[in-house]
């Protein structure tokens, strides 16, 4: 198998890990956002299907969520601040995951042959042509990972106190 081919299906395995705990995350939000505003269980069905799951992005769901803290469960906020904005991160980080292309240059090859890191990149349609580079290791996508089951975690508690 060619080292082109290794780095697709790693692109592959990595891009599935982050976009299922992605998932996962947003659903929790979703449920906590409806949960707050519904006053049942059909009602808050009907929010989360008909609002939010399709026409709320992602970014905004969290802003909804942190009002939603700190002004209805500000204790609670307080004491997971840290966690709760990390999720915005780990927004970001899923956009990164989903949109960004695998560099297959030769340099970022040689890295994957060397070093298994694996560079996603992103270029910028403006005037100068601005491309960035993430590069990760496995152990990289672990934490990451890690981080987003200890947000889906805390959101899970959340969705048990509304």
């Amino acid at each position: 198998m060619s080292t082109e081919d290794r780095m697709q299906l790693a692109a592959i395995n990595i891009r599935g890990r982050i976009l299922e705990y992605s998932v996962q995350m947003e659903n929790q939000m979703d449920i906590y956002i409806a949960d707050s505003y519904a006053k049942d269980a059909n009602h808050s069905n009907d929010m989360i299907f008909m609002i939010l799951g399709s026409r709320v992005t992602f970014k905004s769901k969290y802003e909804i969520l942190e009002y939603l803290l700190i002004h209805q469960e500000p204790k609670v906020y307080s004491k997971n601040k840290k966690e709760i904005q990390n999720i915005k991160h780990l927004i970001e980080l899923r956009n990164c995951f989903s949109h960004w292309p695998v560099e297959y240059s030769q340099p970022s090859m040689q890295k994957f042959e060397k070093k298994d890191i694996i560079t996603f990149v992103r270029i910028r349609g403006n005037n100068n042509g601005a491309i960035t580079r993430k590069e990760y290791r496995e152990n990289d996508i672990n934490s990451i990972i890690d981080d987003f089951m200890k947000s889906i975690e805390i959101l899970r508690n959340l969705n048990n106190i509304v």
